[in-house]
């Protein structure tokens, strides 16, 4: 099999839609080539860029308004430091404050009971991150969760202050 036709360059390194392409002109086979990987159904990403970064940006071009990033993913994000059994999932959570919660593979979903705050991380909608402390006290150990604390109150910006942890 030959090598793929050149995507146009806005697509060469970042997730698309499909439905992006197609408007742009790219055929539905070169969007299918092997240079190509779908994480979402109607996304399409360069093949080999799956961190949690490119994942979520990937994932962002189909979230609808009202579901974010949270959990492990949010706090992955905000560059807080987690156990490598939770840091390594390769799936990504996000929460839905309206509607159902996502049921995608590779996504685990949550539904929030009221709005949760939100912050702007890279573009990405992000829990906050005295949110994601309690999101992830449900499922860290005391330890985990004392380190998790430390890392947002001792820094040189604090994410947060002790009050707010409390």
């Amino acid at each position: 099999m030959g090598t793929p036709a050149p995507l146009p360059p806005r697509f060469q390194d970042v997730p698309f839609t499909t439905y992006e392409a197609s408007a742009a002109g790219v055929s539905r086979s070169r969007t299918r080539a092997r240079d190509l990987e779908a994480p979402f159904r109607g996304v399409r990403m360069p093949a080999g860029t799956g961190d949690l970064q490119a994942r979520c940006a990937a994932y962002a071009l189909r979230m609808p308004p009202g579901h974010h990033f949270s959990h492990a993913t949010a706090a992955l994000l905000l560059g807080l430091p987690l156990p490598a059994a939770v840091r390594d999932d390769p799936r990504i959570h996000v929460t839905a404050v309206s509607g159902r919660e996502p049921r995608v593979r590779g996504v685990v979903g949550h539904l929030a009971s009221r709005p949760t705050p939100v912050v702007d991380v890279g573009g990405l909608r992000v829990s906050a991150p005295v949110h994601t402390w309690c999101l992830l006290a449900a499922t860290l150990g005391l330890d985990d969760l004392v380190a998790l604390g430390d890392s947002l109150v001792r820094r040189t910006n604090p994410m947060a202050t002790v009050e707010q942890l409390r």
